[in-house]
């Protein structure tokens, strides 16, 4: 009976939310269509119709939360004549429809970080709304909302993983044919259509007011508990770290900003949940007092951080939107220090203005990335004197090679992430082909977009021939490191590998029989393979042999992953290495 209780009133809260929020789960259950779509139909469609659906599918997403926000919008001014609210509509129809044909009109960089900007700005805009501007506890409308989808991911998975097994069931018991794909297109129904209407029917209604007793326990216990012990020891490790830094008088690395920027987002969030909590609780207020003092030494810090990495690199989109986000949080933290009575909402308020302030206009992030990389390009010109007529030119002497790294990582960063037509001086005719035309070297990917191949070659699948020799052993895939490794004791001849200069050495009751770098060897082996398909591989493309007056040995390279320099061909290193060395003892 209670089952069935649990049941009805689940059945009947999913119809307050179909009821109450129309358009906004028509728009999450279309998007997910077309997304099922995509993965069951994907290969019988062209290029074009699957680009056309994809974008269809974006903005379809991102009408979810604008037509959420004109919903709680129209509840909390309920004057609003149908007429109005049918005009109010039809506008976001066609901002939606504008959106569609001039800022998604080419999927890259730009119009994806532009689109989750966007999303991040209604989504904070939807929150918002019940609560601009001086009514009490946003916080605890907050903290329900993030419990109630707390509560709806556990819904989902639970709701997929019975799904799921119905499925496999019906599968291997009764034989019915079963797509592959189904599993994942019950997930994105799950979570498209299912987690939406679970998550809007528990959203508070304006009417409705919240307590401090309504706090969850299990929030309460966890961040009071866990997170803010956690946060006040972080705290110390990096004050700890800083003032070595100062006694060594050394800058910070740029690692220092992200690990700053999302430990002071963190505390901030946590500072905020626990604002309901400050009145009856001195930890609470005692935390909530201390941290954005403690925080301001260690922000400062971090801007000296990224400012060394965009005095050497210049600004990119990432650097762009960690000093954006460094002076909101430190903008944020000034207004908890000065201002005594503090309003939360002014959190999401600013967030949302500079997020989307961040993507467009001249002070966005594309536009001040484009024209500092612009600017550093433009310093390596002069500085090789390559520039002649407002276009590039060969250098007459020699260019050193940081310089040519530096030139083809601009190259590279336009090239991937803007247009080689937006980077100043190349000519009409330029091209990634006839580079060096131009400037006198040939343009080589930048190390970020080239990373280290792994070659897996899979030769346990296949016999390997080992007779004519006595003993066999494997050296494990380890990154190379400063010590040596015995890989056979109890035994009269024993094998020594140094994994920092892949020094293989073989001794026979403490006589040493063998000894000799693998590095060369290796490298060789992973110049001929690294571009050759795997099928097309033959067993002495992975190995070689080599002897002396005392031994003979096979050595067969089963892991492999390395990385080419682009500028220099010659210059290979080896991360790391997993072989196989089978051993004849001659007489």
């Amino acid at each position: 009976m209670k089952l069935l209780m649990h049941l009805k009133k689940l059945l009947k809260n999913l119809y307050f939310s179909l009821k109450r929020f129309p358009y906004t789960i028509a728009f999450s259950t279309a998007t997910t269509i077309i997304l099922i779509i995509l993965i069951n139909y994907k290969s019988s469609f062209n290029a074009n119709t699957v680009d056309t659906l994809i974008k269809t599918a974006m903005t379809l997403a991102l009408g979810f939360p604008l037509s959420l926000s004109l919903s709680l919008l129209f509840e909390r001014i309920n004057d609003f004549k149908k007429i109005t609210k049918i005009i109010i509509l039809l506008g976001a129809g066609l901002l939606l429809s504008l959106y569609y044909f001039y800022l998604l009109n080419e999927l890259n960089l730009l119009t994806s970080i532009r689109y989750i900007a966007v999303n991040i700005t209604l989504y904070l805009t939807a929150l918002m709304i019940h609560y601009l501007y001086q009514r009490e506890n946003f916080e605890l409308y907050i903290v329900h909302i993030a419990s109630r989808a707390f509560v709806t991911a556990i819904y989902s998975v639970v709701l997929y993983l019975g799904s799921a097994a119905t499925i496999f069931t019906l599968n291997k018991l009764l034989g019915l044919t079963v797509s592959p794909q189904i599993y994942n297109s019950t997930w994105f129904a799950v979570i498209g259509i299912f987690a939406p209407i679970f998550l809007l029917a528990g959203l508070p209604t304006y009417q409705q007011k919240l307590y401090t007793e309504d706090y969850p326990s299990f929030l309460k216990v966890l961040l009071l508990y866990i997170v803010m012990p956690l946060i006040s020891i972080y705290t110390i490790i990096l004050y700890s770290y800083f003032i070595k830094l100062l006694l060594i008088w050394q800058w910070p690395q740029g690692l220092v900003s992200h690990l700053v920027i999302w430990y002071s987002a963190i505390s901030l969030a946590v500072i905020f949940a626990i604002a309901p909590l400050s009145k009856n609780n001195k930890w609470v207020k005692y935390f909530s007092f201390c941290f954005p003092k403690v925080i301001l030494p260690l922000l400062i810090m971090m801007f000296f951080a990224i400012g060394i990495r965009i005095s050497e690199y210049g600004v990119t989109e990432n650097r762009y939107f960690v000093v954006l986000l460094g002076c909101w949080l430190l903008g944020i933290m000034m207004y908890y220090n000065l201002i005594d009575r503090k309003r939360n909402i002014m959190l999401p308020l600013s967030l949302a203005l500079i997020i989307f302030l961040s993507v467009f206009g001249p002070w966005s992030s594309f536009a001040i990335s484009i024209n500092s990389q612009n600017k550093r390009f433009e310093e390596l010109l002069y500085r090789n004197d390559m520039i002649k007529k407002e276009k590039v030119v060969k250098n007459k002497g020699s260019i050193n090679q940081n310089d040519k790294k530096e030139i083809n990582a601009i190259i590279t960063y336009f090239k991937n992430n803007h247009s080689l037509e937006q980077l100043n001086y190349l000519p009409a005719d330029f091209t990634i082909k006839n580079m060096d035309k131009f400037f006198g070297f040939s343009y080589q990917p930048h190390y970020r977009y080239n990373r280290d191949k792994y070659i897996s070659l899979y030769i346990d699948r296949y016999p390997i021939r080992i007779s004519g020799y006595d003993y066999y052993f494997e050296i494990p895939n380890y990154y190379p490191k400063k010590n040596e490794e015995n890989l056979k004791t109890n035994h009269p001849l024993t094998l020594i590998y140094n994994r920092d200069d892949f020094v293989l050495k073989i001794n026979y009751n403490n006589k040493t029989l063998y000894q000799k770098s693998l590095s060369e060897d290796i490298t060789d082996i992973y110049r001929k393979i690294k571009d050759k398909p795997k099928t097309k591989l033959a067993p002495n493309d992975y190995a070689f042999i080599d002897e002396n007056k005392e031994v003979q040995i096979k050595i067969i390279v089963k892991r492999l992953s390395g990385r080419i320099d682009n500028i220099n061909k010659n210059d290979v290193t080896i991360n790391s290495v997993q072989l196989i060395v089978c051993i004849n003892l001659k007489d």
